[in-house]
């Protein structure tokens, strides 16, 4: 406790000790790592030198210290691009004091930002204000600086100068002296930057001192509670591998099972899981009845076999089979028909085909039929001739890709028209095109009505935001901050398991973002068991497709992100997921 007190010592201008952080002066002398131990030893130390600092400094030894004042940019200065200007002032005591920005005489529009109010080991105060500029030529930027220690305020300026290498004869003096001038600030404006920083971790070393004070009984050598090690569901796969508290493992069954317990387990603060046990259960294959023309089904180990009646071949029983000739060879059509070409040889008759003819007939009615190429190779190793569909032709075939689709300079593949970007689509404004499988989609997606205090207001034509909350309202900040929709077209069975989406967030530059981020499945119904939210690193969520989908089909789910700083939430973040799953696997 002696050591929180210690924290909240601060000099006022009068000499007086105050609550603040006077003992971080020991922190800006540090140039390495340092223990938390070994801070408090230094604010014992400086807490019985402050109280001696108290005795001293009364009000008949008052001291008076007139500020310096320095004005510089961040980045050396060019006409039309964005900069920030400080007024630095530094020396002076007692610690209050105005400092006020001027442009070309008048208070600017910009917002200016103020640092917080720094103590010297000179024992006198400094502080700065700065601002974003656009600096043009002629500009004229005035810091104004009022002090209890002079009888009227002090003026720097500061002028944008923008100069060419060809307007004056010493072009290389000035060159060399704007490098050694833009250096100087370039400097100034790091030692600023560093100031700033030290800061924002004196602050967060307050808030951990804060903290740990909260909890005196609290023993430091306590290891961490974790929870005991989970195995994967037979036929089936685990997702994440950490065991401390909050942490999740997700579980998902391979094709053909089902899920029974639950699919996502989460790690108690006393060491156990929440939820039953996860195990996957085999679901009938033949319950889909693929068997056709009235083959019976039979169940083997995750597969199943069709016993076919008279006449019917194949894996689902759909082909017709036939005795002779082949089923590869066109019969019956005399577009598919050639007479061979014969010669004798040595008193022999030698007769041949064409290419993609083969003979057929008896040595006195010899003929040449078509070979049904599509048939042929359906059965082969390498796989069909098309893609989608073969189309037999006499001597030869062709392949055809379905409507919305392309034929590759292969021949035999198949690509998606994109009529969004080629501008086929009948979409009206105000309504955006997504493209489909084959096809297109036009989409409006509107934000949700107004209830109990919380509303939004679209932001773009995929994103709504919600308004500020009324300051009466305690539902109204758990609710999603801002939600956005997203469209993916997708072909039918795509291998899994398969990324598909990542959430992420971003905090500003010089703004620290918050210390964890949690990430889930919000909704999306019986559809939530195919999918998987996991995290890819500190700040990325991702969801992963589980099992294969089969088209044509559309689902969708709901994925969140929330923030927390300090344990405490801050802010939720909605994403609504759309599947377009096209019916073919290209």
């Amino acid at each position: 406790d002696h050591a929180v007190n210690i924290l909240a010592y601060r000099i006022r201008a009068n000499g007086s000790i105050d609550h603040a952080s006077a003992g971080f002066s020991l922190l800006e002398k540090r140039e390495s790592l340092f223990c938390l131990g070994e801070v408090k030893k230094g604010f014992y130390r400086q807490a019985e030198y402050l109280e001696k600092l108290k005795q001293d400094t009364k009000p008949s030894k008052q001291k008076i210290e007139h500020p310096s004042v320095s004005v510089y940019t961040e980045f050396p200065e060019e006409q039309g691009k964005e900069n920030i200007i400080y007024c630095y002032v530094t020396g002076f005591y007692p610690g209050d004091i105005e400092i006020n920005f001027f442009l070309n005489g008048q208070k600017p529009m910009m917002k200016v930002e103020t640092s917080d109010l720094i103590y010297s080991k000179e024992w006198t105060f400094r502080v700065y204000k700065y601002m974003n500029i656009n600096p043009r030529a002629g500009d004229e930027y005035t810091c104004e600086v009022k002090h209890s220690s002079m009888s009227q305020p002090k003026t720097t300026v500061w002028r944008s100068e923008f100069s060419s290498s060809t307007s004056h004869p010493y072009w290389t003096y000035a060159l060399f002296l704007g490098i050694v001038l833009g250096m100087e600030k370039f400097l100034k404006g790091q030692e600023v930057r560093f100031t700033e920083g030290l800061r924002i971790m004196k602050t967060k070393l307050t808030s951990l001192q804060n903290s740990v004070s909260k909890f005196p009984q609290a023993d430091q050598s306590q290891t961490q509670v974790s929870c005991p090690a989970l195995a994967a569901p037979t036929n089936g796969r685990k997702y994440g591998s950490k065991l401390l508290v909050g942490h999740e493992i997700h579980f998902t069954c391979s094709q053909g099972f089902r899920l029974i317990g639950t699919g996502t387990r989460v790690c108690l603060e006393n060491g156990t899981w929440s939820g039953a046990t996860a195990s996957c259960k085999d679901v009938s294959v033949c319950s889909s009845n693929p068997c056709q023309n009235g083959g019976t089904c039979v169940e083997a180990q995750n597969q199943y076999k069709c016993t076919c009646p008279h006449n019917w071949s194949g894996s689902q029983c759909q082909y017709q089979t036939q005795t002779a000739p082949p089923e590869w060879s066109v019969m019956n059509d005399p577009a598919f028909s050639r007479k061979p070409r014969c010669a004798k040889v040595n008193q022999a008759q030698h007769c041949s085909c064409d290419a993609g003819f083969h003979m057929s007939g008896t040595a006195e009615n010899t003929i040449c039929q078509d070979v049904n190429e599509c048939e042929v190779y359906k059965t082969e190793r390498g796989g069909p001739l098309c893609v989608h569909t073969c189309v037999n032709v006499p001597g030869s075939y062709h392949c055809s890709c379905p409507a919305g689709y392309k034929l590759l300079t292969d021949r035999r593949s198949c690509e998606d028209v994109d009529e969004c970007l080629t501008h086929q689509h009948n979409c009206s404004r105000g309504s955006s095109c997504i493209n489909t499988g084959g096809s297109f989609q036009c989409v409006n997606p509107e934000c949700p009505r107004s209830h109990a205090n919380i509303s939004y207001v679209k932001t773009s034509p995929f994103q709504c935001e919600r308004n500020p909350c009324p300051m009466d309202s305690h539902s109204c900040p758990f609710a999603a901050k801002t939600i956005s929709f997203h469209f993916l077209s997708l072909p039918s069975n795509l291998r899994t398991p398969a990324t598909l989406f990542r959430m992420a967030t971003a905090s500003a530059p010089g703004r620290p973002g918050p210390d964890s981020l949690r990430f889930g499945i919000a909704g999306g119904g019986e559809a939530r068991s195919m999918f998987v939210m996991q995290r890819s690193d500190r700040q990325t969520g991702e969801l992963i497709l589980a099992q294969p989908l089969r088209g044509p089909q559309e689902l969708s789910v709901e994925v969140e992100m929330s923030e927390y700083s300090e344990r405490s939430f801050q802010a939720k973040h909605l994403a609504r997921v759309n599947l377009l799953v096209s019916p073919y696997e290209f």
